[in-house]
């Protein structure tokens, strides 16, 4: 299980600048046979270690990640999210804005707005409901806080591949991962890296 944390936002607006724009994509993970075993719950920015040999998607051109928040950032960053939800809101809190592959998409008030709520799949229905408390362990998997964009993110992914990834600070740290893991079976996959222009298109399944 996956650890939730309230830090687990986009702050890109603030150090994305700092790094290329790349793509994180499944790279032949879905038809090699990968290690079996639990995905490492940190971010890296190593090569990965499943020795996955793709031209141009081994991350080599990423920079340096910045340093992660420290504990009083979370706290203020996550003070802050949360004044933010008292409105006014853009459109009302949870409201559905779309649906892609059977994944919706819901508001989140602002886009700073933090409740300390979290979404889980339920792996016996394939719904998502949030919970302010840990469900089940065995039958409740974690996705994210509502209605961010990293738990929009896991749950198409849960949805539509059965794949998860581990904790990020920030949407941008999704960048440095390069393994992801399957739900049922907690089987390693590896990702691949792809610097923007130098290498395949986007593809489904990719995090752009």
């Amino acid at each position: 299980m996956f650890r939730p944390i309230f830090s687990e936002r986009d702050h890109d607006s603030a150090r994305s600048h700092h790094l290329l724009a790349v793509i994180v994509a499944i790279g032949l993970a879905l038809s090699s046979g990968s290690t079996t075993g639990r995905v490492s719950e940190s971010v890296s920015n190593s090569p990965s270690a499943t020795g996955l040999a793709l031209p141009r998607t081994d991350g080599d051109e990423l920079l340096s990640p910045p340093p992660a928040f420290t504990p009083v950032e979370q706290l203020r960053l996550f003070t802050e999210g949360q004044r933010a939800c008292q409105g006014p809101c853009v459109t009302p809190f949870g409201t559905v804005l779309g649906v892609a592959d059977g994944a919706e998409g819901r508001s989140n008030c602002v886009s700073t707005c933090i409740r300390p709520e979290r979404s889980f799949l339920d792996l016996q229905t394939g719904e998502a409901a949030v919970h302010q408390e840990q469900p089940d362990a065995v039958r409740f998997q974690y996705i994210g806080v509502t209605y961010q964009c990293v738990e929009y993110a896991r749950k198409w992914w849960m949805k539509n591949h059965h794949l998860t990834f581990g904790d990020v600070d920030s949407a941008y740290n999704i960048l440095y991962l390069t393994e992801g893991s399957d739900i049922r079976t907690h089987e390693t996959i590896p990702l691949a890296r792809s610097v923007n222009g130098t290498a395949r298109r986007p593809r489904s399944a990719a995090i752009c």
